[in-house]
């Protein structure tokens, strides 16, 4: 049960590294709150929170990811090797999948809200 409690922290950690070290993922932490203080103020339905909390996720899991790549590829060599960099940028390519796609749902859903509210 111990080392149950140990995976959490391990994660917890994870989260601390991530939004310690990485630009990017406090641009989405950034865009996360803004985000749901624009879903408090206009009073999402219950499927548009659910669509938007699990972008929101896809979209930070996924830079958890690329960092964690990148972070493994650092260590492997720091000098220019073909494969590391496409690997890098695939990762890389994933994250700007998920946010192109987080924000097409954003569009889809606030759009339409902040229009009635002009």
């Amino acid at each position: 049960m111990i080392q149950f409690f140990k995976g959490f922290l391990f994660a917890f950690n994870g989260w601390r590294i991530l939004f310690k070290s990485e630009l990017n993922a406090k641009v989405h932490l950034l865009a996360t709150i803004l985000v749901l203080s624009l879903a408090f103020y206009t009073g999402l339905k219950e499927w548009e929170w659910a669509v938007i909390i699990l972008c929101i996720v896809a979209v930070l899991a996924a830079e958890g990811m690329n960092t964690a790549i990148e972070i493994l590829a650092n260590r492997i060599t720091t000098q220019e090797d073909l494969s590391i960099k496409k690997a890098k940028d695939v990762a890389a390519g994933a994250v700007l999948f998920v946010s192109f796609g987080a924000a097409a749902v954003g569009i889809i859903i606030f759009l339409p809200k902040i229009s009635s509210l002009i």
